[in-house]
């Protein structure tokens, strides 16, 4: 009986598979409903824990023939922690498809150009392929005979990609197809993240096998196919077959003729779009806690298929996990526990504001809006995601309200909105410095003139263990809130110098406290050096400040604290900073 339904099913999804070809394939607009049970396989990509106790399983799912499988709902996976099932309602589990999410996908197209290759229609099928380009793909144009060549970096506009197939000459009759396969592998980039994901697929279109048909190099080429995803097109009755389908192990297509290129290309093109609506990420919040690692099951529900790849087997460390009480939070960090009451914004440099709302029991649906439009520039990245960039437009305070519409919880913020680049310092840095002293920086063959980026912070803190074997400079003005004598101290991990000037010039800044082996975080009392003597400021005048910082191997980390009329010592805010602008 249960041999009988599984033939059942496979003609019911062979039946829903070439009403699918008929449309155009698997797409964001098919939405032909799955039946209750089916044969799947589950391709598993990574798992990310996000605080506050968020896991995120990320996989696409196809079929056992490879089809993929895009219209699986929450409601269709099983999760299970150390053998528990987790509840879909309290841990608010969801599914987001990359329409929702910062998913691209990244498709080279390497065409045979030998003087044996059918040119025009081998470009008539390339320029229908580039024509079909998803707006979340990039397509990057190769020719190859005796060399690889590349017509068109990766790009999303499907004219230019046309333009470079029509431009397309013939090449020497020697076809390297063996090399030009291991160039298109060597180009394979992919990431996932919860924030970010990139998958890559690599298309090769031949006209007959590789001329030279060295046994080892064709071992090499399958070997090097494995890391990555490839599909194959052949064209000819003589091709090693066996070579295509082993290399092309996202698909191959064997066309006997000419006339059957444009259909294989676009079928392809269909298979890649397909592929990319079958990728998932499944969030759910976790109620485990405590240093330990915890097993994650997933699995799809009504599987007739129980082989390898029938479920997705994970685990993750619950150490840093925390509770947070229901409600939505701007900017919410575990040392900022409530979220953000006040954002800065420049006009210059945009910062982004992240919203996290907990607590609801769906997945959140965000909406972002400023009641003084005109004020501040807020800039979704994307319908109902949890990130805005900010903009100041106008000098002023205005406020920043985030809503998820979704669970009808809502949080305001206040915001500073200011046109200069008052509220901010200048960060330079300077990777690959060996050494862990400030002349292994200075002494640098590009410092100063040539670093490594450029940013702006809110505050004389920056990042720890961000990198190994870096300096960084800190530049900009130092704003007194009163007139009165100030002291200054400096932490850091390794080697650092601050630098005050007695007005608004470089020209009369001086070394006030420094740091010559390293600090623990915010430990200012470990050298006397890193404590300034008396430092008389005026409220109203600007003073120029410099921190230097160099970073060997190990921790890392810099801190600027003061203290003044009113102030008891803590690092110094944005609220009195102001950046550098020069050069």
């Amino acid at each position: 009986m249960k041999t009988k339904s599984f033939l059942l099913l496979l003609a019911i999804l062979m039946i829903l598979s070439a009403c699918g070809k008929k449309d155009g394939g698997v797409g964001p607009g098919n939405n032909i409903p799955l039946p209750d049970t089916g044969v799947y396989r589950i391709l598993p990509h990574d798992l990310v824990v996000t605080l506050p106790s968020s896991v995120n399983i990320l996989f696409n799912v196809v079929d056992t023939a490879g089809t993929p499988v895009p219209q699986l709902t929450a409601d269709r996976f099983t999760v299970a922690e150390n053998g528990t099932p987790v509840s879909h309602e309290t841990s608010a589990m969801s599914v987001l498809k990359r329409a929702n999410l910062d998913y691209r996908f990244k498709t080279v197209l390497m065409l045979d150009a030998s003087s044996g290759s059918p040119l025009e229609a081998v470009k008539a099928a390339a320029r229908a392929f580039v024509g079909m380009i998803d707006r979340q793909q990039s397509i990057a144009v190769y020719r190859f005979s005796d060399k690889t060549e590349r017509l068109q970096d990766f790009t999303q506009d499907a004219g230019r990609l046309a333009a470079a197939v029509d431009a397309m000459t013939a090449g020497p009759s020697a076809r390297n197809l063996f090399d030009a396969i291991k160039d298109g592998v060597a180009l394979f980039e992919e990431w996932y993240s919860p924030s970010s994901v990139q998958q890559f697929q690599i298309v090769v279109f031949s006209a007959g096998n590789d001329t030279e048909n060295d046994p080892g190099k064709r071992a090499e080429t399958i070997y090097t196919c494995g890391f990555g995803s490839v599909y194959t097109i052949g064209q000819g009755n003589d091709l090693d077959s066996d070579f295509f389908a082993k290399t092309g192990n996202r698909g191959f297509t064997q066309v006997a003729d000419v006339g059957g290129l444009t259909e294989a290309f676009t079928k392809t093109e269909t298979s890649i779009i397909g592929f990319a609506d079958s990728y998932y990420r499944l969030v759910y919040a976790s109620s485990l806690r405590g240093d330990a690692e915890q097993s994650v099951r997933i699995a799809v529900t009504g599987n007739l298929y129980d082989g390898q790849g029938s479920e997705m087997t994970a685990t993750f460390n619950s150490k840093n996990l925390v509770n947070v009480p229901k409600g939505l939070y701007v900017d919410w960090t575990p040392n900022r526990p409530r979220g953000a009451d006040t954002l800065i914004v420049g006009a210059a440099v945009s910062r982004t504001a992240v919203a996290l709302s907990l607590g609801g029991g769906k997945y959140p649906v965000y909406r972002w809006f400023c009641p003084d439009p005109q004020v501040l520039k807020v800039e979704p990245a994307g319908e109902g995601l949890g990130e805005a960039s900010l903009t100041t437009l106008a000098a002023g305070f205005t406020s920043l309200v985030v809503e998820d519409i979704a669970n009808s919880i809502a949080d305001t913020v206040v915001v500073r909105a200011v046109t200069s680049y008052d509220g901010f310092a200048l960060r330079e840095w300077w990777e690959n410095v060996s050494g862990a002293t400030i002349n292994d920086l200075t002494t640098g063959a590009n410092y100063p003139g040539n670093p490594n980026g450029r940013d702006f912070i809110g505050k004389l803190e920056t990042s720890s263990n961000w990198k190994d074997n870096y300096g960084q400079r800190l530049r900009g003005y130092i704003l007194p809130p009163s007139s009165g004598s100030y002291s200054f101290w400096i932490a850091s991990d390794d080697a650092s110098q601050l630098y005050i000037s007695t007005d608004e010039t470089v020209a009369n800044k001086r070394m006030i406290a420094s740091v010559t082996t390293y600090t623990s975080s915010k430990q200012y009392t470990k050298e006397p050096n890193q404590h300034s003597l008396a430092v008389e400021l005026e409220a109203g005048k600007s003073y120029y400040f410099e921190v230097l910082h160099k970073e060997g191997g190990g921790g890392d980390l810099l801190s600027v604290a003061w203290d003044g009329p009113g102030i008891a010592r803590t690092e110094i805010a944005g609220d009195y900073l102001s950046a550098w602008l020069g050069n």
